[in-house]
């Protein structure tokens, strides 16, 4: 994630993450096991020609903790679907929240998506790291591209 980036995407996600589901994370390089599962969403910010793709990756477990917070229900009652919703709605929370920290106003917030659940680690060299007690809940990948036209 290049530098200019990282500052407003903390902010993004400290707020969204302590406001809406009641949890503090770290911005910590810690790295995670080998066979670790992440639930991950994503959403775009489109400007002219430029895309800015921006996903967020989770464990199960915090995923299941952040849905158990924000609806209000015992971890091991929620379904896969509220799982695949909260974390759509996180995409386009953290989005938004990024979106409105930005110098440059002029993108336009698109509608989030579920991808899929992955063990892959993605190289997390380039991601943002989430921590929390000491241990990986997630990542955050940002990719700039043009649009092909």
């Amino acid at each position: 994630m290049e530098m200019e980036w990282c500052a407003p995407m903390k902010g993004a996600i400290s707020e969204v993450l302590e406001t809406m589901f009641f949890e503090i994370v770290e911005f910590d390089r810690i790295p995670a096991p080998f066979d670790t599962l992440y639930l991950r969403s994503s959403i775009e910010l489109l400007r002219n020609d430029k895309v800015l793709h921006i996903s967020f990756l989770a464990t199960e477990f915090f995923a299941r903790s952040l849905s158990s917070n924000f609806l209000s229900k015992n971890r091991d009652e929620l379904t896969r679907d509220e799982l695949e919703d909260m974390m759509r709605e996180l995409a386009n929370m953290i989005g938004g929240s990024f979106l409105s920290r930005m110098a440059e106003q002029d993108w336009q917030l698109q509608i989030p998506a579920f991808i899929s659940h992955t063990s892959t680690d993605e190289g997390g060299r380039g991601a943002l790291q989430l921590s929390r007690e000491g241990r990986r809940v997630g990542m955050i990948f940002l990719q700039e591209n043009t649009l092909q036209g």
